[in-house]
């Protein structure tokens, strides 16, 4: 501003000097209203610009603010997406250890029908074992039986044979008390042989009439009997 005013008054001295300097003042003049022109096309120009600018940083801003808010909306899908998959991966794991457990038991469920067969194949051939043993058992039985019959039923008719004879010597001597009591303790001990005898036979022993064997309870009553 002091540069236009000091070059108006050293117009205004040269004019009052010179009468011949009117054109070039005018041309001064114009010059400066020109160079005044420019001087406020620039500045508006420079607002103009200046405004642009602002504009575009503002919407390179408001860009900018969108994209920060679109990055912060994809950091929180992948933060819930990471929690997901945290999840999944836990859900893989506690699944992982399900089917490892299945897989032994279903493991343990093999080896425990294996050894369930190998059991029932065992009582199987025991059973056939006993199937067999019962079966020769019963045979024997069968022979047992009879030869038991057989044993039984000639011995006995000794027996009594053997009886009669000595109860009528017995009853001709009547004197002879004692040894008709000893005679009729032998009798009962030769029917508890028999009774035993025959026991032998159904249990499938091999007693023999020969062997003249008892049950050791009866035995000892028969011999108490006989020594009193």
């Amino acid at each position: 501003m002091n540069l236009y005013l000091r070059s108006a008054l050293l117009i205004c001295a040269f004019v009052l000097t010179s009468s011949d300097s009117y054109a070039f003042l005018d041309k001064i003049v114009k010059k400066a209203y020109e160079a005044q022109k420019q001087v406020i096309r620039d500045a508006q120009e420079s607002i103009e610009k200046s405004t642009k600018q602002v504009a575009k940083d503002i919407n390179k801003t408001g860009v900018a603010e969108k994209k920060v808010a679109e990055a912060a909306e994809a950091a929180k899908l992948a933060s819930e997406k990471e929690n997901q998959i945290a999840e999944l991966s836990k859900k893989n794991a506690a699944l992982s250890s399900a089917l490892k457990k299945a897989t032994q038991d279903l493991e343990q469920a093999k080896t425990d029908l294996n050894t369930a067969k190998s059991d029932l194949q065992n009582v199987k051939d025991e059973l056939e074992g006993y199937r067999k043993v019962f079966s020769i058992l019963e045979e024997k039985n069968e022979s047992a039986s009879d030869k038991a019959d057989w044993l039984g039923s000639g011995f006995l008719f000794s027996l009594i044979a053997n009886f009669l004879a000595i109860l009528t010597f017995c009853i001709s001597r009547p004197k002879q008390k004692v040894e008709l009591k000893k005679i009729e303790i032998e009798t009962e001990i030769a029917m508890i042989q028999l009774q035993s005898l025959k026991h032998g036979m159904a249990d499938h022993s091999d007693v023999t009439a020969s062997q003249g064997k008892v049950k050791g309870d009866d035995f000892k009553v028969a011999k108490g009997l006989l020594e009193t």
